[in-house]
């Protein structure tokens, strides 16, 4: 900002960074989400939360009614049927944090060694997932955790356009390309 300084007082004359302000207008923050904007800030929350739950339980449809007994992909893939063999050792044998583990009853006669660095960056994933295959079944954490990733991420890539300062249509067609992206439908197999 260009500043004047006459008589001891500051006053601004003009602003050098005009897209700073229309960014952080809309960037989400506690004041933002609170304050005198609450009721639109949450709608659009709520709004963009359930629009992209709809969406991807579209693209997974048949997948929500057997929730316990499918996996994403049918089995025969092999992103999820791996991550169905990760979820099913680490609710068995539980998510080890220190320490090094050897999966024996894969990658035979070896072993596949399982490294707690990858345990603590996964465990955003695999957290939530072992906690839903403890309860219910390792299937019914896949499918889960899968479907939640598809919502969070095509939700973050609005907030980041909207953040970015575009407007609610291009927010949302960017969130639904992401979600439709061919990396995250193909490391699923829908």
């Amino acid at each position: 900002m260009l500043w004047h300084i006459a008589d001891r007082r500051v006053r601004v004359i003009g602003n050098r960074y005009p897209i700073k302000d229309r960014v952080f207008e809309h960037f989400l923050t506690p004041s933002s989400l609170f304050g005198r904007r609450r009721p639109r800030r949450l709608t659009e929350i709520v709004g963009v939360g359930v629009a992209y739950l709809a969406m991807a339980l579209a693209i997974t449809w048949p997948l929500v009614l057997h929730l316990g007994t499918r996996i994403p992909g049918g089995g025969n893939f092999s992103d999820p049927t791996g991550y169905y063999n990760d979820l099913w050792y680490f609710s068995t044998h539980g998510l080890k944090l220190v320490g090094t583990a050897v999966q024996t009853a894969i990658d035979a006669p070896f072993g596949r060694p399982i490294v707690p660095a990858s345990n603590l960056e996964q465990i955003v994933s695999f957290g939530p997932g072992v906690a839903i295959a403890r309860i219910w079944t390792p299937s019914a954490g896949l499918s889960i955790v899968a479907i939640l990733s598809l919502v969070s991420s095509a939700g973050t890539m609005y907030w980041l356009v909207r953040w970015l300062g575009a407007g609610m249509i291009a927010a949302g067609w960017a969130g639904a390309a992401l979600m439709l992206s061919p990396y995250l439908t193909y490391r699923l197999g829908v």
